[in-house]
Order: C-alpha cells, then structure tokens, then sequence
C-alpha cells in the first residue's frame, strides 16, 4: 500500500500522531543527524541538470508548495539512488539495532521567493533525510516542532545531509528571497524480506515451526 493509499484509507483522522484524540504528552529525544554528504564527483552537478530538465510535476498539490519532482525519482534516474544509498548507511550507523532498510521514495523540490512546506510529518517510515543541493545564505532553515509545540530550527549547510526519525513534525517557511533552495528529499523504510533472511537465524522459533510441521 502506497503513501497515497494510506492517506485514503485515513481520511477524517488527523495527519498528525501528535494532534492524535488519545495523545500524551512526553519529554523524549530523538536524533536529528546533521553532516557532510560524501558523495563522488560530478554528482550534484548531474543531480542539478535531472532537477532543471524536470518542471514542476506536482502541481503544489503536496505539502511542498515549491517546484517538486515526481515521488520516486530513484526509479529513473540512478543518481537519485545514490544519494538513497549514501542515507542508507547514515540511517544505518545511526539506528539502534542492526536491520535491514530500503529507499521507498526520494523527489527534488525547489525553492524560490515565498516558496515553503507545510507542517507534516513522513509516518509510517521510519528515518527521513534532506540533502542539502544549492542552500544560499538566509535560505530558510529546517523547522522541527515536538508535542508541547516548541521549535528545533536546524541550518544546514550546502552539502549536508539531514536525517531524523520520520514522525517527527517539520516544515520550512517561506524562502525570504529569489535565489533557489534546492534539495533531495526521501524516506527510509524497514525491509521486511531481506533477501539472506532463510540464510539467517534470525527467526529460530518460526524456523522450528516449519521443521515441526515439515
């Protein structure tokens, strides 16, 4: 089932775990990765000509109300999965347990004057990241807000990745300025059906269960 799908299924609960009838309020903390992306050569500079050949594809129908690419971009372009792979393994480091994970979707939005993103979050994935692709100075920044409505303001800088748990809520204000703001953003998802798992035994009682039955 698909985000889309999801939200249909969801229609007249609100969008938010936080504004949930039955929510409590807690004081908790939760990672907010802030680092240079290392990525090879020539990369951004691909990225950014597959940003510019693409016109806006969404309409401002999404909560990016900016120019935003289609939502699995890492289906044709592979340089969108690149900059998957290289989240991947930063979501990985920094996740409590070993697991394995999969890019369920990466776009491209751009930024110009009064161009924002609405408060949301990206539940039911787990990591969500932004790379940082062209950020000018006094770009707006990335908004994180906690259940008791204070703000995290997070600055990057161009280049830079951020990464945090998908259920936190966030938004970006309008873009004070002509100059582009362009990102690649994505979400990291839980692979349910890693492809060693019989190689493993990460599942002893359900693989008791089948000899038993066997």
């Amino acid at each position: 089932m698909g985000l889309k799908e999801l939200a249909q299924v969801a229609e007249g609960r609100s969008p938010h775990l936080t504004r949930h009838p039955k929510g409590k309020p807690f004081l908790i903390n939760f990672p907010i990765i802030q680092e240079r992306l290392k990525i090879r050569d020539g990369l951004d500079w691909e990225l950014e000509g597959i940003i510019r050949i693409r016109p806006d594809q969404q309409g401002r129908k999404t909560n990016v109300k900016a120019g935003m690419s289609t939502w699995f971009m890492q289906d044709e372009y592979p340089q969108f999965q690149e900059v998957g792979d290289l989240a991947i393994e930063i979501a990985k480091k920094n996740s409590p347990y070993e697991m394995d994970m999969n890019l369920y979707d990466i776009w491209s939005a751009k930024y110009v004057k009064d161009d924002f993103t609405k408060f949301h979050d990206h539940w039911p994935h787990i990591w969500s990241f932004v790379y940082y692709l062209k950020f000018p100075k006094g770009s707006s920044p990335l908004i994180f807000c906690n259940g008791y409505e204070k703000e995290h303001i997070v600055t990057p800088n161009e280049g830079d990745i951020l990464m945090w748990p998908s259920w936190i809520p966030h938004r970006v204000d309008p873009q004070p300025f002509q100059k582009e703001r362009i990102i690649i953003a994505g979400n990291i998802s839980p692979d349910y059906q890693p492809k060693n798992r019989r190689n493993t035994n990460f599942w002893p009682e359900e693989e008791q269960m089948q000899k038993t039955i066997s």
